[in-house]
Order: structure tokens, then C-alpha cells, then sequence
């Protein structure tokens, strides 16, 4: 039989293992999908401009978007690392 402590202290790795697993699934999303097509996009919407047919409202739009998933991107690697560090201890 486990003690209340050792039941908590599984609780609290699973926990931490799955908070591991889900950030840096979501930082994989990110890095392999979601930003090159940000930069594709981006680079569409500058093509655009350059030739008139978007707006400069659009190129800053998709700007935008590029930066969010970047700001994301570095959230979840932090998520990652503060896991894995909890996990260490």
C-alpha cells in the first residue's frame, strides 16, 4: 500500500510528465506547421502588395499572424523547459 505522500507524489509527476508531453506537442505544431504557413502567407501577401493586388492592411495582417505564433512558440518552450525542470526535482 502507498502512503498519502507517495500518492501525491505520482499525482504530482503525472501531472508534470503530461504538462511535458502537451507543451512540447504544441511547440512541435508550431514549429513544423504552423509558422512556415505563416511565412508562406506572408510572403504571399508581400508578393501581393508589391504587385497591387492586396492591401497593406493584409501584408500587416498576416505580419500579425507570423509574430502571434512566434510569441506562441516561445510560450510553449517555456512550458516545456519549466516541466522538464520540475520533472528533474
Amino acid at each position: 500500500r502507498y502512503s498519502q505522500e507517495q500518492l501525491a507524489l505520482a499525482v504530482e509527476f503525472a501531472s508534470m510528465a503530461f504538462m511535458y508531453r502537451e507543451s512540447e506537442r504544441t511547440y512541435r505544431l508550431l514549429e513544423d506547421r504552423l509558422i512556415p504557413k505563416a511565412v508562406g502567407s506572408l510572403d504571399l501577401a508581400r508578393s501581393g502588395y508589391v504587385g497591387g493586388e492586396n492591401s497593406f492592411i493584409d501584408f500587416l495582417e498576416a505580419e500579425r499572424s507570423l509574430l502571434q505564433f512566434e510569441l506562441m512558440t516561445v510560450d510553449a518552450r517555456k512550458a516545456r523547459e519549466e516541466a522538464l525542470l520540475n520533472l528533474s526535482l
